[in-house]
Formats: structure tokens, sequence, C-alpha cells
């Protein structure tokens, strides 16, 4: 289990999103050739210090990287759809 320092910090390891459609007439489907994915370092969330056992973490720089990642992801589907669909 993580061991954080006293204050804001939430363990965190990473975010995923999906989308249904719910209702009495809703397909169910999986769309495995439509999807986006991001990836980026940053030092939001890291262990400068081995010899201590707290991270160092910035929540506002997690949570603008979580928006970032969210855009390039929603853009990346996009363009995947459109190229696969041609809308």
């Amino acid at each position: 289990s993580a061991v954080y320092a006293e204050g804001p910090a939430r363990p965190t390891g990473g975010a995923a999103t999906i989308a249904m459609l719910i209702g009495t007439d809703a397909p169910f489907t999986f769309e495995s050739k439509f999807r986006g994915s991001h990836m980026s370092h940053a030092y939001d969330f890291y262990k400068p210090n081995l010899a201590s056992e707290y991270p160092v973490v910035d929540g506002k720089l997690s949570q603008t990287c979580y928006l970032m990642a969210l855009d390039s992801c929603y853009k990346r589907y996009c363009n995947k759809y459109e190229k696969l669909e041609g809308k």
C-alpha cells in the first residue's frame, strides 16, 4: 500500500474513461478499432529521495496532466474515427 505525508495528496495510478449509451434501445457494442491513447512524462507525482517513504505530489499539475491527456485521447479518437469511417 502507498504511504503519503500529511496533506491533501491522494493516491493515483493512472486514469481511464469509457462512454456508454443507456436506454431501452441502446446498442451493446465494443468498438475496438476506435480508441485514443496518451502517454507523457510529468513530475506531478514522483520520489526524488529514495530514502524517504513519501513522494512529492503536485495535485494541480496532476489535474492539468489529466485534462491534457483527456483532450489528447479525444482528438486521437476523432481522427481515427474520421480516417476509418470518413465522417
